[in-house]
């Protein structure tokens, strides 16, 4: 199957490129961005941040739900799980 050009590619499909081999910390610091720069339009210039607020956190965990039964993601998200208590353990 060709590659898709950009321009035809979704935003999800474009972050999805762009965010291949990043850690989920990394990932984290770009969704922490991404929301922050929203936040700021909604506060600031909106000036409907608490409704924005509230519905933003129910797409964002409605969409977490959904994600995680996507594919392998169960997986993904249970050697997620090992990974961090290994860590945890290597720090006490």
């Amino acid at each position: 199957m060709a590659r898709k050009k950009l321009s035809e590619m979704t935003p999800i499909e474009r972050v999805d490129q762009r965010m291949k081999g990043m850690t989920w910390e990394e990932a984290e610091d770009v969704g922490v961005e991404i929301l922050a720069r929203c936040t700021a339009l909604h506060i600031y210039a909106r000036k409907d941040s608490v409704d924005w607020f509230d519905k933003t956190s129910e797409r964002i965990i409605k969409r977490a739900l959904e994600w995680k039964d996507e594919g392998n993601r169960s997986m993904i998200l249970a050697w997620a799980a090992v990974a961090h208590k290994r860590e945890q353990n290597k720090e006490k």
